[in-house]
C-alpha cells in the first residue's frame, strides 16, 4: 500500500473510532477511505493490526503536540499543555473515550502507550512529593499520584475542544461560550492546586 493510502486509511479510521468507538468494522473504514477492503487486509492483517496503529497513530501525533518535557515542568503548566495537545489533536479525546482507553499504571505508562496520562502522572508524582499535607488536607484523590493522575486525564478528555464543541453545538450555547469552559476549568484547577 503506498503511503499516501496508508495515512488516509489512518486518518478516517482515526475520525471514525473517535466519532463511533470500536464497533467500526475495517470494512467501513475501508469503503469511507475509498481503498478496497483486500488492499488494507493486506497491510493491515487482523481488525487488532490496524487498531494498534491507529493509536501509535494518535500517540505520536500527542507526543509531537506535547513536545519534551521540561525537568521544571509544573502541573498546571501541563493541564495546560495538555489543553492545547487536544486541541491540535483532535481524535485523541474521543478515541480516548471509549474502550481504547489503556488499562493504568503499568500497562500504559509503562509501554508508553498513552503520552498525555504517561505525563500527567510524572507531574502528578512530582506534585504530591511537593506537597506531601495535601493528602492529609484533601484524602485519597491526593495521596496517590495514579488516583490524581486518571482524574486529571477524565477531566482534559471532558473538556478537550473536541468533545466541548459537539456539546456546545447540541445545546446552543452562546457565542464564545465553548472556548471559556476550559479557561474556566484551568482556573479552579490552578485555584486548587496553589
Amino acid at each position: 500500500m503506498k503511503v499516501e493510502n496508508e495515512q488516509k486509511v489512518l486518518f478516517t479510521a482515526r475520525k471514525m473510532i473517535a466519532a463511533y468507538g470500536d464497533s467500526v468494522s475495517v470494512r467501513e473504514i475501508a469503503l469511507k477511505s475509498d481503498i478496497t477492503h483486500p488492499a488494507l487486509r493486506k497491510k493491515w492483517k487482523t481488525r487488532s493490526e490496524l487498531f494498534l496503529a491507529v493509536r501509535a497513530s494518535i500517540n505520536d501525533d500527542l507526543k509531537k503536540a506535547l513536545g519534551e518535557e521540561p525537568e521544571n515542568e509544573t502541573l498546571p503548566v501541563f493541564l495546560v499543555k495538555a489543553l492545547f495537545a487536544l486541541k491540535t489533536v483532535e481524535d485523541a479525546a474521543g478515541y480516548y473515550s471509549y474502550r481504547f482507553m489503556p488499562s493504568f499504571p503499568e500497562d500504559s505508562v509503562s509501554s508508553g502507550t498513552n503520552p498525555l496520562l504517561e505525563r500527567l502522572l510524572s507531574n502528578c508524582t512530582r506534585y504530591l512529593e511537593q506537597n506531601p499535607d495535601l493528602k492529609f488536607k484533601y484524602g485519597p484523590l491526593f495521596s496517590d499520584p495514579k488516583v490524581l493522575s486518571v482524574g486529571l486525564f477524565s477531566m482534559l478528555i471532558a473538556f478537550s475542544p473536541a468533545r466541548l464543541s459537539r456539546i456546545c453545538d447540541s445545546v446552543e450555547m452562546p457565542e464564545g461560550t465553548q472556548e471559556q469552559l476550559p479557561i474556566m476549568l484551568l482556573n479552579s484547577l490552578a485555584g486548587f492546586f496553589q
